[in-house]
């Protein structure tokens, strides 16, 4: 009896032998598998942060390349002999007055519009004396009642051509001064502001 009570105990443990290292088998498999997720875990963070840094670096470049300036060469393109294009300027515009120029309906200068011409002339004469000048006279909508000329185009045209001799005088060359009468065809806001003379220095 004593010899079967011992043969069952020893079997006891062996078996619980036994349950104790297939638990900790299971254990050190478990083990295995939390430190391989915990590395590819922090390998997925790795390889985000890098493709986080690789996107805000090109957000950064795109915003860069809208407010850019453009970039312009030494050299242009066709190789560095050909010549750069020059690029045209803007008309300048002088308005003067027409009632600082001129009483109604006449195309006598007056002295105040002959002072406003002595500053223009020399303008002319320093700052643009290779530039082209246009003198547009312009006139309000009123049609013409008492004045000799039989349109406002006629009075306008009579006008440009008084301020052009005037220039002249100053030593602006006639050679590069041309002369438009335009009438009311290109009105302002008010009809003082319609009657008017334009100096157009023409852009090159």
């Amino acid at each position: 009896m004593n010899w079967m009570n011992a043969r069952r105990g020893l079997g006891m443990m062996v078996v619980i032998g036994a349950s104790a290292l297939l638990l900790g088998g299971c254990n050190d498999s478990q083990k295995a598998d939390s430190a391989r997720m915990a590395d590819e875990n922090a390998t997925l963070k790795v390889t985000t942060n890098e493709q986080a840094d690789e996107l805000a670096r090109m957000r950064a470049e795109n915003d860069r390349l809208k407010v850019a300036p453009p970039v312009t060469t030494q050299n242009p393109p066709g190789g560095p002999d050909q010549k750069p294009v020059m690029q045209p300027q803007r008309d300048v515009v002088i308005e003067v007055a027409g009632d600082v120029l001129f009483a109604s309906g006449q195309v006598a200068l007056r002295k105040e519009g002959k002072d406003e011409l002595d500053k223009i002339a020399k303008n002319l004469n320093s700052k643009y004396s290779s530039n082209r000048v246009r003198i547009e006279g312009h006139t309000d909508s009123d049609p013409i009642k008492k004045s000799k000329w039989p349109s406002n185009e006629a009075l306008s045209q009579a006008r440009a051509e008084e301020v052009k001799k005037y220039l002249a005088s100053k030593s602006v060359s006639s050679d590069r001064i041309t002369t438009v009468g335009l009438g009311a065809t290109k009105p302002k806001a008010t009809k003082v502001a319609s009657r008017r003379v334009d100096i157009v220095v023409v852009g090159n």
